[in-house]
């Protein structure tokens, strides 16, 4: 009887043993086993289906915690970018309003430079022109004068030279700058409405400067100009002259104009020069435009 309890006992070390290898069994359920002879099967193995699916649950939570940071990354990226093309697109726009701005102050000083080398050559060109005038008018006086006798050819020099200075006195100054008529010179100023009123009552004769007009030389002068300028421009007759900027024109013609007609409605501005000024105090009594080359 004692032998077969010992055989029992050492059996139940070996399933314990075994069992240990397999599920885990700890020192002290061997060490209880081998004291009661009896093992409690309930705790030698574990819980394999719990712990899978807490480990699955635990990879799920992570994966999930992971996705929604590469989610915020993401949107964290998109705005990001919507704001740096934001900036590049105000840089953008800056950057052009800059150079249209550059353009046009270059496109002003151009002008600028124009008008000042225009001016500077018809300059140029009157003096030359009345330099030449007098030389010619000299040679003249001088051809004509013939010494009949040896005192009047010793007396010549100084006759001609006389008669020269003579001619230098009594010749009229043309002023290189504005509108000269018969012996009164308006300065130049600049008109740019399309059409309504021009100031009255000032020494100035203005430059129609519209974007149409700018580039022809059309003059307008209203008829109470303070120097008198507008009813020398009603008095003009063909072949008069009139001197621009120290440059010499002719009256080749004249039209009349009333108001709600344009310029470009008459004229091609194939001439020189064209000059404006209301025949009464008010347009409605029509306008004069005189014609010159």
């Amino acid at each position: 009887m004692k032998k077969n309890k010992q055989a029992r006992i050492k059996t139940s070390l070996i399933v314990l043993v075994a069992s240990a290898l397999i599920g885990g069994i700890t020192v002290n359920q061997i060490s209880a086993t081998s004291t009661s002879g009896i093992v409690d099967t309930t705790t030698a193995y574990r819980d394999d289906s719990f712990d899978s699916l807490s480990a699955k649950k635990a990879q799920e939570s992570l994966a999930s915690t992971q996705q929604q940071k590469r989610t915020e990354l993401e949107k964290q990226k998109k705005a990001q970018e919507l704001k740096e093309q934001e900036a590049k697109k105000v840089q953008e726009q800056l950057e052009k309003q800059k150079a249209e701005q550059e353009q046009l102050e270059q496109a002003a000083q151009e002008q600028v430079a124009k008008q000042a080398q225009e001016t500077a050559n018809l300059t140029e060109q009157t003096a030359t022109k009345q330099a030449s005038n007098l030389q010619t008018t000299t040679q003249e006086q001088n051809a004509s004068e013939v010494p009949e006798t040896t005192q009047e050819t010793t007396q010549q020099p100084v006759a001609q030279e006389t008669q020269s200075t003579r001619t230098v006195d009594t010749q009229p100054q043309i002023p290189s700058v504005g509108l000269y008529i018969d012996g009164i010179c308006a300065q130049i100023g600049s008109y740019n409405v399309d059409g309504g009123q021009v100031p009255t009552y000032t020494p100035l004769a203005y430059h129609w400067n519209t974007p149409q007009m700018a580039s022809h030389n059309y003059y307008l002068v209203d008829n109470s100009n303070s120097t008198g300028l507008g009813q020398k421009v009603l008095a003009l007759q063909i072949g008069d002259p009139v001197y621009l900027n120290g440059h010499l024109y002719h009256v080749t013609s004249s039209v009349t104009v009333y108001p709600g007609q344009y310029a470009s409605d008459y004229f091609d501005f194939s001439h020189g020069l064209y000059i404006q000024t209301c025949y009464g105090a008010s347009a409605s009594e029509g306008m004069r435009t005189v014609i010159l080359d």
